[in-house]
């Protein structure tokens, strides 16, 4: 099982929970209190990283879409570096592509893999691809 913890508005943490619980996933998750009120620190258990990713981001858009006129969304959601951003993959984790194998790290950041990464970026598998097509 792997760690994660994150600062978030107490309602996405509670939409979190209830997607949680929803979807029955293998995820355990406890809460704590903040200085603000309004926050809280969320600690989860997980085995899988795309799901917690796909939970959490889902909770977060649940929120944003609520707002009103001229509101802010003031939650404090970080997602780890080595983390893929767009798909959720991990090192322990990785996308495989048939005939290309496991992806990478396209960005410094460890937060882009190769197989999400655009064509534009010379590091991910589409211009890699590209480049020996051309060779």
């Amino acid at each position: 099982m792997f760690r994660e913890s994150i600062k978030i508005l107490k309602p996405v943490a509670d939409r979190i929970q209830a997607k949680i619980a929803e979807r029955n996933l293998q995820i355990s998750m406890e809460t704590g209190k903040t200085r603000k009120d309004d926050q809280v620190v969320v600690h989860f258990q997980y085995k899988n990283y795309k799901e917690l990713y796909l939970v959490i981001t889902e909770s977060v858009n649940d929120e944003i879409d609520g707002l009103g006129p001229g509101e802010k969304c003031t939650h404090d959601l970080q997602l780890p570096s080595g983390v893929c951003q767009i798909c959720g993959c991990t090192d322990n984790n990785a996308c495989v592509d048939p005939d290309h194998g496991p992806c990478w790290w396209a960005n410094e950041e460890c937060t882009l893999c190769s197989h999400c990464a655009p064509e534009s970026n010379d590091d991910s598998l589409a211009a890699k691809i590209k480049q020996y097509e051309e060779a």
